[in-house]
């Protein structure tokens, strides 16, 4: 996903999560991006982010100022899906890779190695946000 820096796009997200699809905004900041909820959710859109202080590092639905646990990069598996489009993966560089638990039905994220991660993400451009 090439943009300059400040631009957004909308993106339709196809995850390894049981088929779901998801849209959200990415806005470029540098490097990594603001994933923010396309559709408002309790009345505003709120950004994705790491929540830590559980047994487990997760996402969750937070404030969209640029910090650690709100910036995320996008990195290419070098893989593509059944419709030959690009796979990546979802990292924080703070926090480590966005991954799927099937047993808990929930996005964690942690620092397994690239080689080890099972869940990546195909985005569809869908045009300007």
């Amino acid at each position: 996903i090439a943009l300059p820096a400040g631009d957004e796009v909308l993106v339709e997200v196809i995850g390894d999560t049981g088929g779901r699809t998801t849209t959200f905004t990415l806005l470029r900041s540098g490097n990594s991006y603001l994933v923010r909820t396309h559709d408002r959710v309790q009345g505003g859109r709120p950004c994705l982010g790491v929540k830590t202080g559980g047994a487990t590092d997760r996402l969750a639905a937070g404030s969209c100022q640029e910090s650690g646990s709100t910036l995320f990069e996008l990195s290419a598996t070098g893989t593509r899906d059944n419709q030959d489009r690009p796979r990546y993966y979802l990292r924080s560089a703070a926090y480590g890779t966005v991954q799927w638990s099937s047993d808990k039905s929930e996005l964690f994220v942690d620092r397994t190695p690239a080689e080890q991660i099972d869940t990546t993400f195909v985005l569809v451009d869908q045009g300007p946000a």
